[in-house]
């Protein structure tokens, strides 16, 4: 059993942990049902372990050198390569989906994202 196997049982079989994935990630082993039969270009079977709100399916590449890569793939067709396994791909997919516990304004009171310097609008209708 590679890491990605022993993760992705623990998401399965611990519900709060699944619960969290689904609902604040979009991370979803229960929607598994997008995918069935893909094969990569090499011939080598997919597994389908998660969707995501929008449509997209996370996949789960043949073992390789210990480790199970992950592939994504959108509900449009398009994707690629994730991630080197499950908990890199988890990690990625978390980053992704958490803002910022700040807001920063300039002395006009114009918000922007101090990590890239962009102004932006306030985030679900206010500050935090």
């Amino acid at each position: 059993m590679t890491s990605s196997d022993h993760l992705l049982d623990l998401i399965r079989t611990t519900p709060e942990i699944d619960l969290l994935l689904r609902s604040s990630f979009g991370f979803d082993t229960h929607r598994k049902h997008n995918g069935e039969d893909l094969r990569l270009a090499s011939g080598a079977p997919l597994e389908t372990i998660a969707g995501e709100f929008a449509g997209g399916a996370y996949f789960l590449c043949a073992e390789r050198n210990g480790r199970r890569p992950v592939v994504f793939a959108s509900s449009e067709g398009e994707g690629g390569p994730l991630a080197d396994d499950l908990a890199e791909a988890l990690e990625i997919v978390i980053a992704s989906k958490t803002e910022p516990e700040y807001v920063v304004a300039d002395g006009d009171g114009q918000e922007f994202d101090p990590p890239f310097g962009e102004y932006v609008e306030p985030r679900h209708g206010g500050r935090r």
